[in-house]
């Protein structure tokens, strides 16, 4: 039992920062959320207005009927707001939510609140409240305590008292039963799409020893745990930069070529090979680069085909968009180095200019995939097979006359 007992009370301090990192991962600019400051977790605006207070009640086993009508977390929720917008802390704006990791019982008025008018909520108030009196009277008059029925009786009573405030309450009520938060998590910071559940995880344990360990700081030294959307956007950079992320999405070059049978010498006739072929330089060296090239041509082609038919997360559209960004990278750097019209170049500055363009697009340009995942070396075949998907139909191309040239 002694057992029992801690366990609800460190489910519940877990339950509550997981709440609170879930809404800070939805703030808008200039918004931020408190742990512990105005209830167990709050939002407030640019003026320090709060918008949204949180009662998050966690429950370790399936039949505790957290916020069921005789429930005293329900009625010391509801007293506490009536309160604070009594006092002038909590108004209109603000959205009350009540939120438990199981399920609320069918028959809880809660279910209720949001879509009655003010007037039915308070007959069901009542209509309660003469329910647990009518229990309380039989029980002593049949010699029994009635404690816990006394309590709830009271609460109910003192909260009927301040209808006014209590109408704002129950007008702005919301509720969320069995809410499961990691899954919304990753959905907000648009993680979902990775399959690798280990991974996953180990981003959302970084992020949640976070705010306890800054929460703890803030309060050792007489501050409150506040966190503002610039806060969480530094912390999701900072764990997505030095975390090898990418690589739980997307297999490595070596690993994927191991499975496949590729003969780089009889795939020489498309179109991205001949704008490779074109290019006058060391012969040595082209022939490295065409085989790495045809490696890269059809390993993305294999992998995002694997991605799209396999990953629920990653669409066709994904790699579309990462497409379109590849796209508008080659047109940087092609204005980068054409500084003149193309008739004015002669062969060969032509080619030089072909060297460069290619070179940076293929050995020195790093793009991100999806705006937060860069590739690395063992992974970068997706980028360039992109490129020399683009220059394969032909959409873009190294010679600064490649229009007239291959289209």
């Amino acid at each position: 039992m002694k057992e029992d007992s801690a366990k609800g009370p460190g489910s519940g301090y877990i339950f509550q920062f997981e709440i609170a990192l879930l809404e800070l991962s939805k703030l808008k600019p200039n918004e931020s959320i408190t742990i512990e400051k105005i209830d167990d977790v709050g939002k407030e605006d640019e003026n320090g207005t709060y918008t949204l207070t949180v009662q998050a009640k966690h429950s370790i086993t399936s039949t505790n009927k957290t916020f069921g009508n005789t429930s005293l977390d329900l009625w010391k929720t509801l007293n506490i707001w009536v309160y604070k917008v009594e006092k002038g802390i909590l108004n209109e704006r603000n959205i009350f939510r009540a939120i438990t990791n199981v399920n609320i019982p069918n028959n809880s008025i809660v279910k209720d609140f949001s879509n009655n008018n003010f007037e039915k909520n308070i007959q069901l108030i009542e209509k309660l409240l003469e329910t647990q009196k009518t229990k309380r009277d039989n029980k002593l008059n049949d010699g029994k305590k009635a404690k816990s029925i006394i309590k709830t009786i009271d609460l109910i009573e003192k909260v009927l008292e301040k209808k006014d405030y209590l109408k704002i309450v129950l007008e702005n009520f919301e509720y969320q039963e069995n809410f499961k938060i990691e899954d919304d998590f990753y959905n907000e910071i648009h993680l979902s799409f990775l399959a690798n559940n280990d991974e996953k995880e180990e981003i959302y344990h970084r992020f949640y020893g976070w705010i306890i360990q800054k929460s703890k700081e803030q309060w050792c030294n007489d501050r409150e745990a506040l966190f503002s959307k610039e806060d969480f956007e530094r912390k999701l950079q900072m764990i997505l930069k030095n975390h090898k992320l990418i690589n739980a999405i997307f297999r490595s070059k070596k690993r994927l070529e191991d499975t496949q049978k590729i003969n780089v010498d009889n795939k020489r006739d498309d179109l991205y090979i001949r704008q490779l072929i074109d290019i006058n330089r060391n012969d040595e060296i082209k022939e490295e680069i065409i085989k790495e090239a045809i490696l890269d041509f059809i390993l993305c082609d294999i992998e995002i085909t694997h991605h799209i038919v396999h990953n629920k997360y990653l669409t066709k559209n994904d790699f579309e968009d990462f497409e379109e960004r590849c796209f508008q990278k080659w047109k940087e750097v092609r204005r980068k180095h054409i500084i003149k019209n193309v008739n004015d170049y002669n062969d060969d500055e032509l080619n030089e200019l072909s060297i460069k363009i290619c070179d940076e697009i293929l050995t020195e340009v790093k793009l991100n995939f999806q705006e937060l995942l860069q590739f690395d070396d063992t992974n970068k075949y997706i980028q360039n097979g992109t490129f020399l998907n683009l220059s394969n139909k032909p959409k873009i191309g190294w010679n600064p006359n490649w229009k007239n040239i291959y289209k």
